[in-house]
């Protein structure tokens, strides 16, 4: 309803279909269009799915991310660095029973954005020989590694699937005398290894599944004694590095491959998940680790993260679920 009179020249508000204002000290006047407040469009619904994705990882995964985006602005949180590291490039959906449940969909999530400059990936290698044990598991590449060469005593003890690798150990092959990335005296390794859960589906919707944290590290020092720490309830990995040339007795060998053993004998027997490794340290008071990324499995379990995505049978049933409806839109700017 107008504030003043319309006989005065001198309006504000809204008469029917017509806005008066004053601008410049003009009368103006504009048609009023009313706003729709949830059209659900496509772009719209993706979004809040793709969003719900990613809280629900940071949730999930909050112990790791919280520590991982060393180079965020002074006024971001970490959940605000992670999300906007992963807003445009991310392009899966969850359904609600999956965020509800704590389970995401993190294939192609930027896990770490860190300053040290080097890149691991880790990607599933079937039938890695670890000392005569043909294994599947997943292998991290883009480590640099001494080159200093180990005795066979020293292979043989870390090629044993039965044995613990220490955090010396580990710190002897990527640091040595060399220090090839320059590493600090004291640093970790995290092994990533997100296990897929089912959830108890609604009738007339797929098989939802989603991913679950999951992970292993270890401290790393010149003396450090520590063993594997696991996190989370899904499989969990053993450390082995690999070297160039299978040493026999008598003669040394260079590291060439860091590998965390899945426990499984064949890639089909392996759950489908999500992999990757990232090294982290504290110096000058400031936390810094690798950039890295959770790697989907590529393979035999490529389809079932396509499911997410455009075109897939969760996406589908993620969007029916929000609400959208292709035929009962209102198109919309």
């Amino acid at each position: 309803m107008s504030k003043r009179s319309l006989f005065w020249g001198n309006a504000s508000g809204k008469l029917g279909e017509a806005v008066f204002y004053r601008a410049g000290g003009e009368q103006r006047t504009r048609t009023w269009i009313p706003k729709i407040k949830n059209p659900k469009t496509l772009s719209q619904v993706e979004n809040r799915l793709s969003l719900l994705n990613l809280v629900t990882t940071y949730k999930e995964w909050k112990d790791i991310i919280s520590k991982a985006f060393p180079l965020k602005k002074k006024n971001q949180s970490d959940y605000n660095a992670f999300v906007s590291r992963n807003k445009n490039t991310f392009t899966s959906v969850i359904p609600k029973e999956l965020a509800s449940a704590g389970l995401s969909m993190p294939d192609g999530m930027i896990l770490t954005d860190g300053d040290i400059p080097l890149f691991i990936s880790a990607k599933i290698t079937e039938d890695i020989e670890t000392g005569g044990n043909g294994k599947t598991a997943v292998t991290a590449t883009g480590l640099s590694f001494s080159n200093d060469e180990l005795p066979y005593a020293t292979w043989k003890r870390l090629l044993d699937l039965d044995g613990n690798m220490t955090g010396a150990d580990l710190y002897s092959v990527l640091v040595g005398s060399d220090n090839p990335m320059n590493l600090p005296t004291l640093f970790k390794v995290f092994c990533c290894i997100g296990s897929v859960q089912e959830v108890e589906s609604p009738a007339g919707a797929p098989e939802l599944a989603g991913v679950t944290k999951n992970y292993a590290y270890i401290e790393c020092s010149p003396t450090s004694t520590d063993e594997i720490h696991y996190v989370g309830s899904g499989p969990s990995a053993t450390f082995i590095i690999a070297p160039n040339v299978m040493p026999t007795e008598g003669k040394t060998a260079h590291a060439s491959a860091f590998i965390f053993d899945t426990g499984y004998d064949t890639s089909e027997d392996i759950p489908t998940g999500v992999y990757t490794m990232f090294i982290s340290y504290t110096a000058d008071s400031k936390q810094h680790v690798t950039t890295s990324q959770l790697f989907g499995v590529d393979g035999i379990n490529a389809g079932f993260f396509a499911e997410f995505k455009k075109g897939g049978i969760i996406y589908d049933y993620a969007l029916q679920e929000m609400g959208y409806n292709p035929d009962s839109i209102l198109a919309t700017k």
